[in-house]
C-alpha cells in the first residue's frame, strides 16, 4: 500500500475502529495514537536488535518499520479469528469490550460506578454474585449469548456499590 502514514488512517484501514463500540455505533477511533505508539516500539526493538547484531558480527542492519504492519501486529487475536472462521463477528449490543470478546469479560454498571470483569469463567462469577442460571456454564468467553449474559450480570451488579463488589470478589481471590 502506498498511503500516508497517519494514525487515524491506519486505524481505519486495519479495522481497529470497527472493533470499538457497540453494534449500532459508527466507527470509533482508539483514544490515543495506537499505531504511532506501536510503530515507535517496533523501531526501538528493531534498532536494539540491529545494535546487538552489529556488536556480534560487525555488520549494520536495516530497520524497516511502517504503521500498517505495526498496527496489524496488535490484532493477532482478531486476524486469527477471521483466518479460522472466515467471518467478521458482530460487535456486541450491550458490552463495549469489542467484537471478539464474550461474556463475562466486560464493563458492568454498579449502583455507584462501574466495575470491570476479566479472565474469569461464567460459572465462578455466577456463583459469587448469585446468577443461578449460569452456575453450570463453564465458558470464559461466551460470544453467542454475551448480550443476554451481560445484561443479567449487570442487573445484579447494579444492586451494590463498587466497594461492596470489590470486597466480595477480592475476598474470593478474584
Amino acid at each position: 500500500l502506498d498511503y500516508p502514514g497517519q494514525d487515524l488512517l491506519i486505524q481505519a484501514i486495519t479495522g481497529t475502529m470497527w472493533m470499538n463500540g457497540r453494534l449500532d455505533d459508527p466507527p470509533i477511533a482508539v483514544g490515543f495514537g495506537l499505531a504511532d505508539v506501536t510503530g515507535g516500539l517496533h523501531i526501538v526493538m528493531g534498532t536494539l536488535a540491529a545494535i546487538i547484531e552489529r556488536n556480534i558480527s560487525g555488520r549494520g542492519q536495516r530497520v524497516d518499520v511502517n504503521l500498517l504492519n505495526s498496527q496489524l501486529t496488535m490484532l493477532t487475536h482478531e486476524v486469527t479469528y477471521f483466518a479460522n472462521t472466515n467471518e467478521n463477528p458482530e460487535r456486541p449490543k450491550a458490552n463495549s469490550t469489542g467484537a471478539y470478546t464474550g461474556a463475562p469479560l466486560g464493563i458492568y454498571e454498579t449502583n455507584d460506578g462501574y466495575i470491570v470483569i476479566a479472565m474469569m469463567g461464567i460459572s465462578k462469577l455466577a456463583q459469587l454474585i448469585g446468577a443461578k442460571e449460569y452456575y453450570e456454564m463453564e465458558s470464559s468467553n461466551e460470544i453467542p449469548r454475551r448480550g443476554e449474559i451481560h445484561n443479567k450480570l449487570e442487573s445484579i451488579f447494579k444492586t451494590k456499590s463498587n466497594s461492596e463488589w470489590l470486597a466480595k470478589l477480592r475476598g474470593a481471590d478474584v
